[in-house]
């Protein structure tokens, strides 16, 4: 059984920014194929700065569907206690997982990020293209204009959703937004491959890198 492992890190633009001064996480729930009910494990740190979680099955594996194109999805909610001197925004997205394709295949993951009130904006994207059978990793960073910054003296709530997909190299667009499981349009089947968001030492999957500015500017 594979397990994935998430952290997240909080970076500041003032190197001597006070534990007090920034947002806690007060609670984690989760959804999605890709993490039924019981399958993962969610760890907070006492002082609210970091959050770990174990994922048990979030593969995507073309071949239980007869190569049919197939994706899975988790969707995080985090919600964090109020901050009265600092707002926060993703600032950058670390991501290490495993592949087999064969030739002819391509997995595809992305993770989209949002407050609550707002439109989901990508924060991370990897594509590898088979023929692959190896680790991978990959860091997107989330430009200033595109940083979704959450509200000074208030709950705020930020939804974190990674979507992969297995599909034919060719036919395809690398749009994750269609809700269905497995894609039926296109070619009748194609190579095997399977993708995870994970990595064969079990090491961190995921880190999620924020960045603070003071509450007022």
């Amino acid at each position: 059984m594979r397990f994935i492992l998430c952290g997240l890190l909080f970076s500041s633009v003032n190197a001597v920014a006070q534990v007090a001064e920034t947002a806690k996480i007060e609670s984690i729930s989760y959804s999605g194929s890709g993490c039924p009910d019981g399958s993962v494990a969610v760890q907070i740190a006492a002082d609210g700065q970091a959050f770990t979680v174990l994922y048990a099955k979030f593969l995507v594996d073309s071949s239980i569907n007869r190569g049919q194109p197939t994706k899975k999805s988790c969707e995080l909610n985090l919600q964090f206690s109020p901050s009265e001197r600092r707002s926060f925004a993703v600032m950058r997205v670390d991501t290490r997982g495993f592949g087999y394709l064969e030739a002819g295949a391509v997995g595809v993951a992305r993770t989209v990020g949002k407050m609550a009130g707002t439109g989901f904006r990508t924060v991370g994207r990897t594509k590898i293209v088979g023929p692959y059978n190896d680790s991978y990793q990959s860091g997107t960073n989330v430009q200033g204009h595109e940083r979704d910054w959450s509200q000074c003296k208030k709950k705020n709530r930020l939804i974190l959703k990674t979507v992969m997909q297995v599909r034919p190299t060719h036919g395809f667009s690398d749009d994750l937004d269609t809700d269905s499981t497995v894609l039926t349009t296109g070619p009748g089947s194609f190579p095997a491959g399977y993708m995870t968001v994970d990595s064969s030492d079990g090491s961190v999957l995921q880190t999620y890198r924020l960045t603070y500015l003071p509450c007022g500017r």
